[in-house]
């Protein structure tokens, strides 16, 4: 299937979820979207009772926490993708999105509010980068677990200049990849999805809504390709800042 064909029957999938407005009113009744225990109480609810087949209504519900992240400087303009992790505002995207020295970041959540960035923690180990933001009251995804991942099916989501969702598998994995930076990243995952513009910081979600990667580079000689860092090394940077936030 050609990927305009492959964009249309996503875009029909999802103009039907919005059309089944019944199905949101219910779940609006029930505790699957509670503003107050962020998206992954919406999203683990809602995984207990569906399938993969579903994935659209997950991406639908955990959009939410996905952002947009700008930077500007006086000779280019920087679009990249995060997610929220906690309801403070934290959060989870990848180190060369936010490298740039000179830029001025922003952080515009899904609701269109523009949050300031107040500091930045970047991982020495992996393309992954926290970010303290002015957020509060942030809806959040929660982190999984990459283990027997190969052949599941996934859900990529890109806040990029093209909000949008893709819909793929993993394909396995890698034990290590040249970046165009010419940094040589280990240990990543394989994804069989369409690529869109500014998905670099893009949450990787399992059949059950939780984080199981982060992506960070695509197959320059493949239109369908994604590779992610396993949700592991993040947790790594997140405790890591934890330990250095309690100690100071």
């Amino acid at each position: 299937m050609s990927n305009r064909s492959n964009f249309f029957a996503d875009l029909f999938l999802l103009g039907a979820l919005v059309l089944s407005g019944w199905l949101l009113h219910d779940l609006r009744g029930s505790n699957l979207l509670r503003e107050d225990a962020g998206v992954q109480a919406d999203v683990s609810s809602v995984a207990q009772e569906t399938s993969e087949k579903n994935l659209p209504l997950l991406a639908m519900i955990a959009d939410k926490a996905v952002v947009e992240i700008e930077g500007e400087t006086p000779g280019k303009r920087i679009v990249g993708t995060g997610f929220f992790i906690s309801s403070n505002g934290m959060v989870l995207t990848n180190r060369h999105v936010m490298e740039d020295p000179l830029a001025i970041y922003s952080i515009v959540s899904a609701d269109g509010a523009r949050h300031k960035v107040k500091r930045v923690v970047m991982s020495q180990n992996a393309d992954l980068a926290l970010v303290e933001t002015d957020a509060a009251g942030t809806p959040w995804l929660d982190l999984g677990g990459e283990d027997g991942l190969e052949g599941q099916k996934v859900v990529l989501l890109n806040n990029g200049p093209i909000r949008a969702a893709s819909f793929g598998e993993v394909d396995g994995h890698r034990t290590s990849l040249l970046t165009d930076g010419n940094t040589i990243e280990r240990d990543v995952i394989q994804i069989k999805a369409r690529v869109h513009p500014g998905d670099s910081g893009s949450p990787l979600l399992d059949s059950r809504g939780r984080v199981v990667g982060i992506v960070f580079a695509y197959d320059y000689s493949r239109s369908d390709v994604r590779f992610a860092i396993p949700v592991s090394k993040a947790k790594e940077l997140i405790e890591a800042y934890t330990t250095e936030t309690k100690s100071g």
